[in-house]
C-alpha cells in the first residue's frame, strides 16, 4: 500500500471516530405504551404526552367557541323564533 493511500485511510478512520463520538444515544421504542391504541384511556393517550397539549387546547377552544356562538344565535338572533307567538308570524315585521 502506498504512503498516500495509508494517510487517506488513517484520516478517514479518525474522522469517522470523531464524528461518531458526538452523536446522541439511540433511543429504543420499547419505552412507549405496551397496550394497543384501542385499549388506552383518554388520560394515557392524550395527557401523558406533552406534544398533544396544543391539540387539546385548540379543540377545546373550538368547541367552546361553537357552543357560545350557537347559544348567542339561539337567544339573540331575530331569525330564531322559540315562542309560539313569534312562530305564528308569517313575515317578520323588523320591530
Amino acid at each position: 500500500m502506498s504512503i498516500a493511500a495509508a494517510g487517506v485511510l488513517r484520516r478517514a478512520a479518525l474522522n469517522a471516530f470523531r464524528l461518531n463520538s458526538f452523536r446522541a444515544p439511540v433511543r429504543t421504542l420499547s419505552a412507549g405504551p405496551k397496550k394497543p391504541a384501542a385499549e388506552l384511556t383518554f388520560k394515557e393517550a392524550w395527557l401523558s404526552d406533552p406534544a398533544t397539549y396544543p391539540i387539546v387546547v385548540i379543540i377545546s377552544t373550538a368547541v367552546i367557541g361553537c357552543f357560545s356562538y350557537c347559544t348567542f344565535c339561539l337567544f339573540c338572533s331575530p331569525d330564531v323564533r322559540i315562542t309560539k307567538t313569534a312562530r305564528s308570524q308569517v313575515i317578520r315585521d323588523w320591530t
